[in-house]
C-alpha cells in the first residue's frame, strides 16, 4: 500500500524542461535584475572601493580592511596584522603574472598577497617615504606593475616567488619644471596602456598624459582641457578605458565624458566629448563619472554620479550616442549609490554601492526557459535531424513527446520510454535504448499490437517509430560471471555506444551486452580481445568511446562501484577502482572528454573527477558543499567556451581552464533544485541545453 501511494504522488508530479542558451547574446531589457552577495559583517561598512577577477575566476573586493575574495558561494576575507605597516586598508587591486594580488592603501603604502598561503608581504617601492597614499595599482599588457601615490607614479617588473625585493628595479616618474616632457603634475587618479602599448595617465587638475614607452627618460605628452579648441572634456580624470573597437573612453570628475574614436598613433588625438543635457532624457545622467566599463556582450556600462547607464555597442553612433539610465526601485535596490564596477569573463556585471555592499547581475541567469510536461518525469532528448532545433524529442516516465519549439507545445506520442537516444557516427541510424516490455507501441497513427521487445531498438527520428529487430535479435542477454556461455535476458538499456563501424555496445542492468550491427544480430559468445567485456558484471550506468580508442565503463552494483577503461584492439582491462580509493564508494554517474582529450568524471558525493592521459591518474575537484544539501553531480554537458554544465544537485558552470564554478539554484530562476540522471542534452544545431527536472 505505501508503494502504490508513492508510485501514485510521483505520476502526477509536474517536470519541467530547463532550456540553458550558451550560445545567444543577451537580449536587453528594460528592468534589469541584480542579486546582492552576503558579504560578512566584517568587511567594514560593506564600502567597497574596488572589484576585480583573477586569472583563477574568483572576485576580490577591496575595502577600507583589506581583501576580500568571492569562489561564487562565499566571501573570505583577508587581513594583515596593523604591525605590518602603519594604516592597514586596501583600496585597489591587481594581479601579476606570477598570481600575486597587490593592493594599495590609504597612507600606508603597497603590499603584495600570495593567495596559496594566505600570506602578506609589504613593497617599499619607495625607500625615502613608505607611508605614501596610493591612488592606484596597475598591471600592464607586458606584466610590469604600476603605482600611483600622492607624490608621483612608479613602475617596475613584480618579483616572482622567490625573489628578494631588494633586487627590484623600480622607474620613478615625477613632475619636473623645467622639462615640458616630464609629468604634468604629479596629482594622478589612473592609468591604462591601450592595444598599441601607449600609457594613458589620468590627471586631477591637468587632463591627459601620454607616455609611448616604458623608459627611465620616458617623454609625457600633454593633453589638459582647453576652453578654446578640441581637446578632453574636462582636467579632473576618473577612468580610461579602451572598448572593443579600439576607442578611448574617459570619464571625468565634473565634466562628463571624453571619446577618442579609433585613434591611430598619431599625436594630432581628436576628442568627441558628452554631457549631461537636461532637456534630453538618453543624455549622460550627470557629469560625474565613476568608473566605464564593457561587457563580454560589449555592452558600455557607465557610473555616473552613482547612477548605472549603458551604451549599446550596435549600431554604435558617436553622433547621437543614447545612454539609457537605470534607476533604483523594489526588484534592484542595488542600483542606487553606484560606485565601483566589474565585468567577469563569464559575462556578469558586479556593481558596488557606497555603504551597501556588492551585488551582481548575470545574464545567464534570464536564459533559463521553462516548459512543462504534466505527469511524468523526464528521461532522455533528441533533437530531430535537420530540424535546426525546432523539433526534439522528449522521453517522459508516460512515454514519448514531440516538443515543437516553433509553436511552443508539447505531441504526446505514446509509448515507448527511452533512456538513451544515440546516432552512429559511421551511418545515419539512430538507436535507443528502452526500459522494460511494453505490450504495444502507438507511434503517431501507427500501432504495432502486442508486440514485445527488448530494450534496444532502431528508431525513426522524423516519425518516432520504433523499428522492430528481426528474429535473431529479439533476445537480447548479457554476460554472467565473465562466462560467455552463461547469461542473463536484458530488456533495460541504460547506454548505447559505438566501438566500431560493426560493433555496439550496450550499458545493461547486468553487465554489457554486443550488437553486431552489420549482421543485426546480437553476440552471444564475443571472440578474441572482446571476450574480456564479460569480465564486467553488475549495473553499467555509463560508456564511452574517447578519441584515443577507449571505452570507459562505469558500473555500480552492490558487489562493484568502479571505473573500467577498455581497448579493443588490445584486450587491455583496466579497473580504476584498484588505483583510486576515492572511487571505491561512489557513484559515477557520467563520463565524458573535453576537447583537450582529458576524461571527465561526474562522481556522487566528490564533486569532478578527470584524468589526464598524459600524467594516467584522476585528480579530483570537490565542489562546495552546501548546508542545505548533499550536493550530487549526474551529468556533464560541454558547451562552447570551455565550460562544463554540471547537473544533479543544482546546475554549475565549471571552467575548465581556470577550475573556477558558479552554480545556480532556485533563487537564480531555475524550476528546481534537482535534476535528473539522463536529462540532459546538447543541442548540435543551436548549442542549446536541454535539462530535466521536477
Amino acid at each position: 500500500m505505501f508503494r502504490k501511494c508513492i508510485l501514485h504522488y510521483l505520476a502526477r508530479k509536474i517536470c519541467i524542461i530547463c532550456l540553458v542558451s550558451s550560445t545567444s547574446s543577451l537580449f536587453a531589457q528594460e528592468n534589469i535584475h541584480f542579486d546582492n552577495i552576503d558579504l560578512p559583517d566584517k568587511i567594514f561598512s560593506n564600502w567597497i572601493q574596488d572589484i576585480f577577477q583573477d586569472s583563477k575566476g574568483f572576485i576580490w573586493f577591496a575595502d577600507g580592511q583589506g581583501l576580500n575574495r568571492y569562489d561564487g558561494y562565499g566571501v573570505k576575507t583577508f587581513n594583515a596584522s596593523s604591525d605590518v605597516w602603519g594604516s592597514v586598508g586596501c583600496h585597489y587591486i591587481a594581479e601579476d603574472k606570477h598570481g600575486f594580488i597587490w593592493g594599495g592603501t590609504f597612507y600606508g603604502g603597497v603590499f603584495r598577497f600570495n593567495p596559496a598561503l594566505e600570506k602578506f608581504e609589504f613593497f617599499n617601492h619607495d625607500t625615502t617615504d613608505h607611508n605614501q597614499r596610493i591612488w592606484d595599482v596597475y598591471v600592464d599588457k607586458d606584466g610590469f606593475l604600476w603605482i600611483i601615490s600622492d607624490i608621483g607614479l612608479y613602475s617596475f617588473k613584480p618579483p616572482a616567488p622567490g625573489e628578494n625585493f631588494e633586487k627590484v628595479n623600480v622607474l620613478k616618474y615625477v613632475h619636473n619644471p623645467l622639462d615640458s616632457t616630464s609629468l604634468n603634475t604629479n596629482a594622478i587618479n589612473t592609468i591604462f596602456q591601450d592595444r598599441q602599448k601607449r600609457y594613458w595617465i589620468g590627471t586631477r587638475t591637468n587632463g591627459i598624459d601620454i607616455l609611448y614607452k616604458r623608459v627611465p627618460d620616458g617623454k609625457f605628452i600633454h593633453y589638459p582641457f582647453s576652453p578654446d579648441h578640441n581637446s578632453v572634456v574636462g582636467n579632473n580624470i576618473q577612468d580610461i578605458f579602451q572598448d572593443s573597437n579600439e576607442n578611448i573612453w574617459i570619464g571625468t570628475q565634473n565634466s562628463g565624458i571624453s571619446i577618442v574614436v579609433n585613434d591611430t598613433l598619431s599625436d594630432n588625438i581628436k576628442f568627441a566629448n558628452y554631457n549631461h543635457d537636461e532637456n534630453n532624457p538618453y543624455s549622460l545622467f550627470s557629469n560625474r563619472i565613476q568608473k566605464i566599463i564593457q561587457s563580454k556582450d560589449k555592452t558600455i556600462w557607465i557610473s555616473a554620479e552613482y547612477r548605472l547607464q549603458k551604451v549599446e555597442f550596435e549600431n554604435f553612433d558617436f553622433n547621437n550616442l543614447k545612454f539609457d539610465t537605470y534607476t533604483s526601485n523594489l526588484n534592484t535596490p542595488a542600483l542606487l549609490n553606484v560606485n565601483e564596477m566589474c565585468s567577469d569573463r563569464e559575462g556578469r556585471l558586479w556593481i558596488s554601492n557606497y555603504g551597501n555592499g556588492v551585488a551582481v547581475r548575470d545574464p545567464a541567469k534570464y536564459k533559463f526557459h521553462h516548459y512543462k510536461i504534466p505527469n511524468s518525469e523526464i528521461m532522455s532528448f533528441f533533437e530531430m535531424p535537420g530540424s535546426n532545433g525546432r523539433k526534439v524529442w522528449v522521453s517522459t516516465g508516460a512515454g514519448l513527446y514531440l516538443f515543437d519549439r516553433v509553436n511552443n507545445k508539447f505531441i504526446y506520442m505514446n509509448n515507448p520510454k527511452i533512456n538513451r537516444f544515440y546516432q552512429s557516427r559511421f551511418n545515419k541510424n539512430v538507436w535507443v535504448g528502452c526500459t522494460r516490455f511494453y505490450s504495444s507501441i502507438s507511434v503517431v497513427d501507427t500501432i504495432l499490437p502486442h508486440s514485445m521487445f527488448c530494450g534496444f531498438k532502431k528508431f525513426n527520428p522524423y516519425t518516432g517509430k520504433t523499428i522492430v529487430l528481426n528474429k535473431n535479435a529479439k533476445t537480447l542477454l548479457a554476460y554472467k560471471d565473465g562466462n560467455t556461455s552463461s547469461h542473463y535476458p536484458v530488456n533495460e538499456i541504460y547506454d548505447i555506444e559505438e566501438i566500431s563501424e560493426k560493433y555496439i555496445v550496450l550499458a545493461t542492468h547486468f553487465g554489457i551486452a554486443l550488437y553486431d550491427q552489420q549482421e543485426d544480430k546480437y553476440i552471444r559468445k564475443p571472440k578474441g580481445q572482446l571476450s574480456k567485456l564479460a569480465n564486467i558484471n553488475g549495473k553499467i550506468i555509463d560508456l564511452l568511446y574517447d578519441s584515443k580508442e577507449n571505452l570507459w565503463i562505469s558500473v555500480t552494483s552492490i558487489q562493484q562501484r568502479c571505473v573500467f577503461r577498455f581497448n579493443p584492439l588490445s584486450g587491455e582491462l583496466r579497473n580504476y577502482l584498484n588505483d583510486n580509493l576515492k572511487l571505491q564508494n561512489n557513484i559515477v554517474y557520467k563520463i565524458i572528454e573535453d576537447s583537450n582529450g582529458d576524461i571527465w568524471f561526474a562522481i556522487r558525493g566528490l564533486g569532478l573527477g578527470k584524468y589526464m592521459y598524459d600524467r594516467d591518474s584522476i585528480v579530483f575537484y570537490d565542489l562546495p558543499k552546501d548546508k542545505h544539501k548533499i550536493l550530487c553531480v549526474k551529468n556533464i554537458l560541454k558547451d562552447d567556451n570551455n565550460n562544463l554544465w554540471l547537473s544533479g544537485t543544482y546546475l554549475t558552470k565549471f571552467n575548465i581552464e581556470n577550475g573556477s564554478y558558479w552554480s545556480y539554484k532556485r533563487e537564480d530562476g531555475l524550476q528546481d533544485d534537482d535534476f535528473f540522471q539522463w536529462a540532459a542534452y546538447k543541442s548540435p544545431a543551436t548549442g542549446e541545453m536541454y535539462f530535466g527536472g521536477d
